[in-house]
């Protein structure tokens, strides 16, 4: 008897989940958009593949190796190696060649049906995306550029001229080069940036900015990024100040 409400018990139930509405499937892979601009679909594609990655967070850049100095001949040699190194940086093919070492990241991209190189490049359009939305849109990047270069060409010549002062000290002159080569650097970092997002078109800033809260705790933090945030910052501060100084006072003619 016990048996046999046991079993019209398992059948009621069984009967019972007959009538529920059956659970939405959760699709195993997405696609991207191969359009140049971000989109909508891109935006909630990117959200789908981080909720399933470990942590439900993108993998975070990893700077490339850093590239061998000893043979840099001049300024100009140390801008092109640094150049070289910030692109290599900030290129999907390797960032992907670092996120494969990771079995968790792999195995979850390819369980969405995304190659590592598409999602990645992916990530650096959406970060640059996002940066972009952040700036005033009536900011100059482009004379920014310009000023930019400006300053890179006038650490160039000061560092070159380091050799050339036999005033000089070797120890003076080697800790001015260390620091004119750190300032050069981050200057080089500043002015690529700059490059990537002159050519993040309005109709991307458009996609990420219905999602820019859900989006920027997601965007990995790279050099770059830090170093174009504490330039603009710095530069936006001389421009207030700017506008901020009082005027000076004319000087009362002699009668």
């Amino acid at each position: 008897m016990l048996q046999r409400r046991g079993f019209l018990t398992a059948m009621l139930g069984i009967l019972a989940g007959c009538g529920r509405p059956p659970e939405p499937a959760v699709p195993k892979s997405v696609t991207l958009t191969t359009d140049g601009h971000l989109t909508e679909h891109d935006v909630r594609v990117f959200l789908e593949i981080v909720s399933r990655l470990p942590g439900q967070k993108p993998p975070a850049f990893q700077p490339a190796s850093e590239l061998d100095l000893s043979f840099a001949t001049g300024a100009q040699s140390l801008v092109d190696r640094w150049q070289a190194e910030f692109r290599s940086s900030s290129s999907p093919q390797t960032q992907a060649r670092f996120w494969k070492r990771d079995t968790g990241v792999r195995s979850a991209l390819s369980d969405c049906g995304v190659a590592p190189e598409e999602f990645a490049s992916l990530l650096v359009r959406l970060s640059a995306a996002v940066v972009r939305e952040s700036v005033d849109p009536n900011v100059d990047l482009a004379a920014f550029g310009e000023q930019a270069d400006r300053t890179i060409a006038s650490l160039c010549s000061e560092f070159d001229g380091l050799d050339r002062n036999p005033r000089l000290s070797p120890s003076v002159r080697n800790a001015r080069a260390d620091l004119l080569s750190a300032m050069l650097k981050e200057a080089v970092a500043y002015r690529e940036f700059l490059r990537i997002l002159e050519s993040i078109s309005a109709e991307s800033v458009a996609a990420v900015a219905r999602h820019r809260d859900v989006l920027r705790p997601l965007m990995p933090a790279t050099e770059s990024t830090l170093a174009f945030e504490k330039k603009l910052q710095s530069q936006s501060q001389i421009l207030r100040a700017s506008h901020e100084l009082p005027a000076r006072p004319s000087t009362p003619k002699k009668r």
